[in-house]
Order: structure tokens, then sequence, then C-alpha cells
């Protein structure tokens, strides 16, 4: 668990450093797919959790999550490996239907955006 939590802060500690301009276009517009796809799949969770869709459909969602998030990890391989580490843990939570980690990975991959803001 602790090493799990370390190697998250520390994603979000090389995202952060980097200068706002050092993302280029075809990462950012995969930063801003994962972006999406995570906050997405986080508010089905939220949605679950207040009771208003069924387990069954939300879990079909978050199983759709969950495969267009590795299909975003596998292109972040040939194109931005820095992204690996917040996709997976945006993976991680569409599988295990955890809100939270998926906002926090929301949110990483927000910040990756830099001073290109929010395009949607």
């Amino acid at each position: 668990m602790r090493v799990r939590l370390f190697l998250q802060g520390f994603a979000l500690t090389v995202v952060l450093a980097q200068p706002a301009g050092a993302v280029d276009d075809e990462t950012l517009l995969q930063v801003r797919a994962a972006r999406s796809i995570a906050a997405e799949a986080a508010a089905i969770c939220d949605q679950k959790t207040r009771g208003a869709i069924t387990g069954t459909y939300a879990n079909e969602m978050l199983r759709g999550a969950a495969d267009e998030l590795r299909d975003a990890r596998r292109k972040a391989v040939t194109h931005a490996p820095q992204l690996i580490g917040v996709i997976s843990l945006a993976l991680r939570g569409a599988e295990a239907g955890d809100g939270r980690e998926l906002h926090r990975a929301s949110e990483t991959l927000f910040a990756m955006e830099g001073a290109h803001g929010r395009a949607d």
C-alpha cells in the first residue's frame, strides 16, 4: 500500500514538474482522452453510490471504460510514457469500481494538461 501511494505521488510530482509547453499535440490529445474516460467513469461510480443507476449498468459502463483505458495505456507506451502510471491508476479504479482512484487520476490528468486547460 505504501509503495502504491509513493508511486502515485511520484507520478503526480513528475507530471507537475514538467513545463506547460512540454506537452506535444499528440500527447495532449491522449491526456485529454484519458482524462475524459476517467472522469466519466468516476461519475458512473458516484451515480452508482447514490443509487441513481443500477449496479448492472454501472458495471457494464466501467467495463467499457476499462477497455478504453487499456487502449489508451497501450498508445501511451509509444507516444507518452509518462502517462502510463496515471492511466494505470485510472484503469485500476475502473476495474475495482473505485471512484476515488478515478477522481484522483482525472485530476492528475487535468494537471498534465497544464496551461492548455480543458478543451471540452
